[in-house]
């Protein structure tokens, strides 16, 4: 849940909220714990650092666990959820996951009107520069969760007085905790989506630094060309 009310931002309990996206104004959609019990039992029994073992570090700081392909049918997209997590520990509440992924793309596809909807499921670990810049993606909307880790997701307000730093405006510098009291965070196990580039105001965001968070990270995104 956010912290306290943006005009840039929605959120509520309901997936409908997410559709809020296509509003010129808002650049932030967020749907309030969607996730069933079984899923967060399943989750809360991960050992992300043993599973992050043998992974090959991208930049540094975050490595891939699973890749959700483009479904067409909502028996495809079963499947492709499934064939997400083959990688993750079997247990009670892998499937209820499963179905959980497939709702939160079935969301993200109608909210945005996407189609040819992928997801990637990513680790990341905690490490004192990576991804501790604030950044705007380029797949126009994006959705994420962080499925399982003590935050998630850092965001900064329309006003916040960040500079732009390269030409495609991409990059408004890195994270300070002690000095951007500015800053929010979508809640663990919250989904989102927000606006990327080209929008002319995408949403400015990060991945948690120390000594913000000092935990592993199991987060989903999904995406639409």
């Amino acid at each position: 849940m956010l912290k306290k009310r943006f005009r840039q931002a929605a959120e509520g309990d309901f997936p409908g909220v997410l559709e809020n996206i296509r509003r010129a104004e808002i650049n932030l959609a967020v749907w309030n714990d969607p996730l069933s019990a079984a899923s967060k039992a399943y989750l809360a029994g991960l050992n992300l650092k043993k599973l992050a073992r043998g992974r090959e570090w991208e930049d540094g700081y975050y490595a891939y666990a699973g890749d959700l392909r483009a479904a067409s049918s909502k028996k495809d997209l079963a499947k492709a959820a499934t064939d997400a997590l083959k990688d993750l520990p079997n247990g009670e509440g892998k499937d209820a996951l499963a179905r959980d992924i497939g709702k939160l793309v079935e969301a993200f596809a109608k909210a945005s009107r996407g189609r040819n909807v992928t997801g990637t499921l990513l680790i990341f670990k905690p490490t004192a520069e990576g991804g501790g810049f604030w950044h705007a993606d380029q797949k126009k909307r994006r959705g994420i969760i962080t499925l399982k880790g003590d935050r998630a997701t850092l965001w900064a307000p329309d006003d916040a007085p960040l500079k732009q730093q390269d030409e495609e405006g991409i990059y408004w510098g890195c994270v300070n905790p002690r000095k951007q009291k500015f800053i929010q965070e979508i809640a663990p196990q919250d989904f989102a989506i927000f606006k990327c580039l080209p929008f002319p105001n995408p949403l400015k965001h990060a991945t948690p630094v120390p000594p913000m968070s000092t935990e592993y990270r199991l987060a989903l995104l999904i995406g639409s060309p």
